[in-house]
């Protein structure tokens, strides 16, 4: 059974790729309050895109969010990439179309290989 993960485990994890916070501990306000101004222009920029769209991807404060698990690590590295200048480090496009590669594989269709049924008018 898989569930979902919240916005603030979200940004946890961004701040965990970015070094900020090691295994264990706790950011600070400061720190979730820039990564949390993030997280909604991330998905509203990866559905404008159509990448991928988060249905449910929680409120500012961080509150709430239903984020699928297949999906979770990839933007949590984005966020993490996105927010990089406002925590000393570099923003990297190497690192943006890797993800993008990632999440577009992620939800491609797959095929069914069921024969495919004509409609005929």
């Amino acid at each position: 059974m898989t569930t979902t993960r919240t916005r603030r485990d979200l940004i946890d994890r961004a701040l965990s790729e970015l070094g900020v916070i090691a295994a264990g501990q706790t950011p600070s306000a400061e720190d979730v309050s820039a990564v949390d101004q993030l997280v909604d222009a991330v998905c509203d920029e990866l559905s404008t895109r159509e990448i991928v769209y988060i249905d449910a991807p929680g409120e500012p404060g961080p509150d709430g969010g239903e984020i699928e698990p297949g999906v979770f690590l990839p933007l949590a590295s984005w966020l993490a990439n996105v927010a990089a200048p406002d925590f000393g480090a570099q923003y990297s496009p190497e690192v943006e179309a890797a993800l993008e590669t990632r999440l577009r594989r992620i939800t491609a269709t797959r095929p069914t290989y069921q024969p495919m049924q004509a409609e005929h008018f």
